[in-house]
């Protein structure tokens, strides 16, 4: 059953932010899960604004 913590959690943070002048947030994840991204999705995230590249140190 879900009660919406995960959005009341992220809105908070993303006010927070606001709150503490950013005027942008980003979010990386390496899940594939469509599930996971729609909740991204929900909470007003993009998926198309930015692209990511990771670089390990061999």
């Amino acid at each position: 059953m879900s009660r919406g913590l995960g959005k009341q959690l992220m809105a908070g943070t993303l006010r927070a932010a606001s709150d503490a002048g950013c005027y942008k947030a980003m979010l990386m994840t390496g899940s594939r899960s469509p599930a996971t991204h729609a909740f991204y999705r929900a909470c007003g995230f993009s998926g198309d604004a930015k692209q990511a590249y990771v670089a390990r140190p061999s």
